[in-house]
């Protein structure tokens, strides 16, 4: 069973896009799931479970808070990781890191959101 995720805000231009993509595939409407945030990367910007991921890092909880403070107006949040990562000295974003911070974070530091599509998912394939 596949469940599509489509990250990208509540517009016209979108709801036409999903639509489309319901129309056009045999893709059940309840087995495509919106978020309201641009990317799947909006939900990893949590500085403490970063922190516990990649514990040897220079910077504190605060700094890489402050971080993503000085850069929250960016649209494009996998590059704002690429950019936290490099200056880390651990190379670019990518899916292993985003796997390793998902990993580490608490069960309240997970949005809300997130909370009820996996809800929602366990609900389809149980």
């Amino acid at each position: 069973m596949k469940v599509k995720l489509i990250c990208k805000t509540y517009n016209q231009l979108f709801n036409k896009l999903r639509e489309l993509i319901i129309k056009q595939t045999s893709i059940p409407e309840d087995f495509i799931i919106t978020l309201r945030k641009n990317s799947i990367e909006d939900y990893l910007l949590v500085p403490a479970a970063i922190k516990r991921a990649f514990p040897s890092v220079s910077m504190s909880v605060e700094e890489i808070s402050a971080f993503f403070e000085s850069r929250k107006n960016k649209r494009d949040k996998k590059k704002v990781l690429d950019d936290l990562f490099n200056k880390l000295g651990l190379g670019g974003y990518n899916s292993e890191k985003a796997r390793i911070i998902a990993s580490k974070m608490e069960i309240s530091e997970i949005d809300k959101e997130l909370k009820i599509i996996f809800k929602r998912i366990l609900s389809i394939i149980i």
